[in-house]
């Protein structure tokens, strides 16, 4: 812990309230300024056929700047990229798959530098961060994408909302409440995940009504293990019109017991990057789409039919070039159509015979008085489940039900154990990995 957190928290929670307000300001202003709302209309404007039209151009010209970059340069000289062929897209696939570690490495040669450049930090699910840099236009069109899909399904730019996310906001020895902050500017109402459980949970739902929240926001764990604290206390939010969730996988068994906490609520999925190189959000058809034009998206195959690995370039940051970057995440695509975002391609469990099993939420579908779960692969001959119970669990049929899930899918594959645990520890920055391997 620094010492400025340390100062924080120390701090009276009105006071703490005014910091966050602050911090909420300033990314305000720097996030929502005049060429947000110029990249807000025209993406609420122009037809998608329109957009991939301008895609095309837009690719050829981030190319061509790209050779001011002296790390791409070198790449395409290497692998004969011609930049000024009328068949861009196959010249782009001559490239490699970028991967994080080269970036890491390569972190001033890829940058072209300016003077307006914003330093960014990423955390990841598996503790595979990033630094790198955008400009401010960038940032405010990223930001444009994400409000587009929110528009979209009727979240208003000034809705309060309350949000789950992973950021450390209350010290964690406090045992008082409110476990909340609030940002003013923002219309946030910060809820913290490492104080939520059984004893305060009436503390987050009090104040949700309190405020009449009608929108929530954050990780998909984080918002169905309220949920599910919520349905052991028969507490419900026929209010709440809207949840929209990202950065983790989304569960079909958080899905579950998400929409009987909140059973009038639009519960939307959104995958998006801050390094910008793909963006996928639900329609109102509920169909998962790309979002052209603002970055150049593909997906390349795997060795499991239909799973193909999300590969993009960010257009919308050309003084950070990121070309066919790698984002370690799987999609199910079938006949062109995107069927779910399956996570990290560590999130399956591999077999001896070298089959991988991914998307396993169905074996906790029907199974709602389970809080959370985590399959853990120790080897390839065994994996251990970790499950923590709901107040209503019934440990006969729930366990039988599970128990027999399991074996529909791994009987005589692989040996499993069922561990009963108080809770799951999550990554530095807040997020649940559904399958941690600890096989190389």
């Amino acid at each position: 812990m620094n010492n400025l957190k340390r100062i924080y928290f120390l701090l009276p929670v009105f006071i703490q309230n005014m910091v966050i307000s602050i911090v909420g300001y300033r990314l305000k202003k720097t996030r929502m300024n005049n060429e947000f709302f110029s990249f807000l209309k025209f993406y609420n404007t122009t037809p998608k056929e329109e957009l991939i039209k301008r895609e095309q151009i837009r690719l050829k010209e981030f190319l061509e700047f790209s050779q001011k970059s002296f790390f791409w340069k070198e790449k395409f000289e290497k692998y004969n990229v011609d930049i000024t062929s009328e068949n861009i897209e196959e010249e782009l696939r001559k490239l490699p798959v970028l991967t994080k570690e080269e970036v890491k490495d390569n972190i001033n040669n890829i940058l072209i530098k300016d003077r307006n450049l914003i330093k960014v930090h990423t955390s990841g699910t598996t503790g595979g961060g990033l630094i790198f840099y955008e400009s401010k236009k960038s940032q405010s069109e990223r930001w444009a994408v994400w409000w587009r899909y929110r528009m979209y399904h009727g979240i208003k730019i000034d809705t309060w909302f309350g949000w789950f996310g992973g950021m450390s906001i209350i010290n964690i020895k406090q045992k008082k409440p409110p476990f909340y902050r609030v940002n003013y500017p923002e219309r946030r109402v910060m809820f913290s995940a490492h104080h939520l459980n059984e004893d305060t949970v009436s503390h987050y739902s009090n104040a949700i009504i309190k405020r009449r929240l009608i929108w929530l926001h954050g990780y998909p764990s984080q918002l169905s293990y309220f949920a599910s604290l919520c349905l052991d206390k028969n507490i419900n939010f026929e209010f709440v019109t809207n949840i929209t969730l990202g950065a983790e996988n989304f569960l079909k068994n958080q899905k579950n017991i998400m929409q009987r906490v909140f059973p009038n609520a639009k519960i939307t999925e959104h995958y998006g990057l801050a390094e910008s190189v793909a963006n996928i959000s639900e329609n109102k058809e509920r169909d998962l789409v790309l979002d052209r034009y603002f970055s150049y998206s593909e997906f390349i195959p795997t060795e499991n039919k239909n799973k193909y690995r999300i590969v993009g370039t960010n257009l919308s940051n050309p003084n950070f070039p990121l070309i066919r970057y790698n984002t370690n995440d799987i999609a199910t695509v079938i006949d062109n159509k995107i069927i779910s975002i399956d996570g990290r391609k560590e999130d399956f469990v591999l077999l001896k015979d070298g089959t991988k099993y991914g998307r396993l939420d169905h074996i906790f579908k029907d199974l709602i008085h389970i809080k959370e779960a985590q399959i853990r692969q120790i080897s390839t001959d065994k994996i251990v489940f970790h499950i923590v119970k709901g107040k209503h669990f019934d440990k006969e049929k729930e366990l039988d039900k599970l128990i027999y899930e399991i074996n529909a899918l791994f009987k005589d594959k692989i040996e499993f154990e069922i561990v009963f645990k108080n809770f799951i520890e999550r990554t530095e920055s807040g997020k649940l990995r559904f399958v941690i391997s600890e096989i190389n």
